[in-house]
């Protein structure tokens, strides 16, 4: 008797201890009105809203995404830092003169090469003027290959073949 009360201890635990693995369900919380966002590709399209105004923001798009660029928003380069509006009013001599920067996809004549750019900022939900989410920036860095960088030791120099 002793034994089969035992046994049976054994069994209960054995079929109740996974129940205490269960967590409740619950429903997924709805997404909040203001997310963060984190997104590099390559620089698809860019304008600028006020050519005028040194501290203008504007539009670019990257990955599909059209993001909005604030007022006094700092571009970082890699040699330089720039705002929005500057990149425009610094641009080469075809794209200054039709308000382009020279380093968008869509920009014409296209640009030599391709430039990528960084955006982190947020994502606030539509509202009554936005029919769709809005991506705005925050953080713009802007450059060629940034991701293809690299770091090492030099640990030989062959002066006869340079």
């Amino acid at each position: 008797m002793k034994q089969q009360f035992r046994t049976d201890i054994r069994t209960l635990a054995l079929f109740l201890t996974p129940l205490l693995w269960v967590g409740q369900a619950a429903a997924q919380t709805p997404i909040p009105p203001s997310t963060q966002f984190d997104i590099t590709g390559f620089l698809e399209e860019a304008t600028v809203t006020t050519a005028a105004d040194p501290f203008s923001g504007g539009l670019l798009k990257v990955n599909g995404h059209t993001v909005t660029v604030p007022t006094n928003t700092v571009v970082i380069m890699p040699a330089a830092a720039f705002t929005w509006q500057e990149l425009f009013s610094q641009a080469p001599v075809p794209y200054k003169a039709l308000n382009l920067t020279g380093l968008a996809l869509a920009d014409l004549p296209a640009p030599l090469a391709s430039y990528e750019v960084h955006v982190v900022g947020n994502r606030v939900l539509p509202d009554a003027n936005h029919l769709t989410d809005q991506y705005i920036a925050g953080l713009i860095y802007i450059s060629q290959q940034g991701l293809n960088s690299g770091a090492g030791f030099i640990n030989f120099i062959d002066y006869t073949l340079g």
